[in-house]
């Protein structure tokens, strides 16, 4: 998996590239905890060139959701490839996860 990474408006946006399973994880938690630690609070996850998702990779992204709803801060899903939005549906977790069909919808929505 890559990470593009770029800021717009105080909001992070990371955008994914390739496959998010256990071997690429701890990339994604590197650089979600790099952002956290210079304080952001708001991410997009833009993954319209994500190829697969696998359990434990759904399970990172539902820990970000998390821990960032605890903080007062936000993560939001941008331009879901199919892969991505068939792996949310098939989970259950379709509705629990703001998404938006582009980058600029899902900047729009932090106000």
């Amino acid at each position: 998996m890559n990470i593009e990474t770029s800021y717009q408006k105080n909001v992070v946006l990371f955008k994914l590239n390739g496959r998010i399973d256990l071997e690429q994880i701890s990339l994604l938690e590197s650089t979600f905890g790099e952002h956290l630690d210079k304080g952001y609070t708001r991410f997009i996850l833009n993954m319209v060139d994500v190829r697969d998702i696998s359990s434990s990779g759904l399970g990172k992204i539902l820990s970000m959701f998390k821990r960032l709803e605890l903080s007062n801060g936000r993560l939001a899903l941008s331009d879901l490839s199919a892969v991505s939005e068939y792996v949310l549906d098939l989970a259950g977790l379709a509705d629990v996860f703001p998404t938006y069909r582009s980058d600029e919808q899902a900047l729009a929505s932090f106000g």
